[in-house]
C-alpha cells in the first residue's frame, strides 16, 4: 500500500515550521494527501465545564482562540500554496490535550510528521512523538530544527536490535526504505534478539527488494543512542529508523536511554514506532 495519507502536527513554532516542510516534500514525492492538524488546550476548555463563567466571557475567549487558530491555518496553507493541490490540502483545529487528542487521530493517517518536543513550548500545545507513537502505534516522523530538505533523500540507517518495536519500525518504513539506495541495519554491542529459525534484517529487505547492509558497532560505555547518532554522523545519514521505548517507558523517563537521547539530539529526521 503507498503512501498517500499524511498528517502533519501544527503549532506555529520553529519544530513545527520544519515538519511542514518535510510534510510537503513527501506529499509531492509520494502524491498523497496533507493534513495539518492543530491540537491545543487551554482556559476555553477549563471554564467550558464551569457554570459560573458568564456567557460573554466564554465568547470573549472563544473569538480570541479561533483568532489564534486562523493565523496558524493560515501560515500553513501559505506554506503549502502553488506546491500542494487544493483538493489534498486539509485542515484541523482541534480542543483537547494535544498528545491523547493527536494519537486518536493519527490512527487513520500513513504517518504523522512532528517536530521534536520543544521542552519550553507552552503546555496547551505542547506535544511529546513519543508519547503519541506510543499511544497511537502509528509511525512517526520527527523533523528537527535547522531541517534540510536534501536529508530525506540521503542513506538511510535502521537502529536495530532484533526487538518487537525494531522490527515493528522496519516494516512502517518499507515504503520509505524501498526507495533508498542504500540503508545500513545498525546494531551495538552483542545485544541481538533473534527468533528461532528466523531469516536476517537484511535479507527481510532483500526480498522487497532493497539493499542493505549489516553493520554491527563494537559498543561499548556509550548507550545505543549516542552510537546511533554518531553513525549517522560518520556515514552523513539523512534519517534514522528506530523502535522506541523497548527496554520500558517507565524506565526511559526515570533513566534515560537511547529514545530520549536520540529524539534531543539528532540533527536529521527520525522516524520512530512502537
Amino acid at each position: 500500500m503507498a503512501i498517500k495519507n499524511i498528517l502533519v502536527a501544527v503549532n506555529g513554532s520553529t519544530g513545527s515550521r520544519s515538519a511542514v516542510e518535510a510534510a510537503i516534500q513527501m506529499q509531492a514525492k509520494y502524491d498523497a494527501h496533507l493534513t495539518g492538524i492543530l491540537v491545543h488546550y487551554g482556559h476555553r476548555d477549563r471554564f467550558t465545564e464551569e457554570n459560573w463563567v458568564p456567557d460573554n466571557v466564554r465568547m470573549i475567549m472563544s473569538d480570541g482562540i479561533r483568532q489564534k487558530e486562523a493565523v496558524v491555518e493560515r501560515d500553513f496553507r501559505a506554506a503549502a500554496e502553488d506546491r500542494v493541490p487544493a483538493e489534498k490540502l486539509h485542515w484541523l483545529a482541534l480542543s483537547g490535550e494535544p498528545d491523547d487528542t493527536l494519537a486518536k487521530y493519527v490512527v487513520m493517517y500513513d504517518v504523522a510528521v512532528m517536530g521534536p518536543n520543544a521542552r519550553k513550548s507552552h503546555p496547551a500545545i505542547d506535544l511529546h512523538p513519543e508519547r503519541v507513537a506510543l499511544k497511537s502505534g502509528r509511525p512517526i516522523l520527527v523533523v528537527p530544527t535547522p531541517f534540510d530538505p536534501a536529508s530525506l533523500n540521503k542513506r538511510a540507517v535502521v537502529g536495530f536490535d532484533g526487538r518487537k518495536a525494531a522490527s515493528r519500525v522496519i516494516h512502517d518504513a518499507m515504503l520509505y526504505l524501498e526507495t533508498k539506495s542504500q540503508v545500513d541495519i545498525v546494531s551495538a554491542g552483542d545485544k541481538m534478539y533473534k527468533p528461532a529459525n528466523s531469516i536476517s534484517a537484511v535479507d527481510l529487505l532483500a526480498r522487497h527488494g532493497v539493499k542493505a547492509d549489516r553493520i554491527r558497532l563494537p559498543g561499548g560505555s556509550r548507550h545505543f543512542g549516542e552510537e546511533l547518532l554518531a553513525y549517522c554522523d560518520k556515514v552523513d545519514a539523512g534519517v534514522l529508523f528506530m523502535g522506541v521505548y523497548d527496554q520500558g517507558i517507565f524506565r526511559e523517563e526515570l533513566l534515560g536511554g537511547a529514545t530520549r537521547h536520540v529524539l534531543a539530539n539528532a540533527t536529521i529526521p527520525v522516524m520512530i514506532s512502537y
